[in-house]
């Protein structure tokens, strides 16, 4: 069910089956295949500093961030203006992975979503905000 590329215990026993919406920042209108792309996929280099660093384990890195709370989402996106200048609602239920609260400086409502390895993305997420609207 899981990438093959997890580490053992990855998503963590803590991690639950979503149920409610979340928020990430994506670059694309409609959402594409490569806004649900983990940081570990994007950069190795960049996710093994932040794991030396003690901010995330490895687990984390092969997650998505997303937020609860949309208010949380443009805070972030203010400040890392590099992640992307959109908004999307994603309508995940169990189908959609586990996610787990990982609160962070910019965003309380800060998760962390591991999507199974055949889940499709895009079908469940719709842009709701840009950054010029707010």
């Amino acid at each position: 069910m899981w990438p093959t590329d997890f580490p053992a215990d990855c998503p963590p026993s803590g991690a639950s089956h979503p149920n409610e919406n979340h928020y990430q920042i994506i670059k694309n209108d409609p959402p594409m295949w490569d806004d649900f792309v983990s940081l570990y996929h994007q950069n190795q280099i960049l996710a093994q500093r932040r794991i030396n660093t003690g901010r995330v384990n490895q687990c984390e890195t092969m997650g998505l961030s997303t937020y609860t709370d949309i208010g949380d989402a443009v805070a972030c996106f203010r400040q890392f203006p590099n992640l992307g200048d959109k908004i999307a609602r994603l309508t995940l239920d169990q189908r959609a992975g586990k996610v787990q609260e990982t609160p962070r400086d910019v965003g309380e409502s800060h998760h962390t979503w591991w999507m199974p390895q055949y889940f499709a993305p895009t079908a469940f997420a719709r842009v709701v905000a840009y950054r010029w609207q707010v």
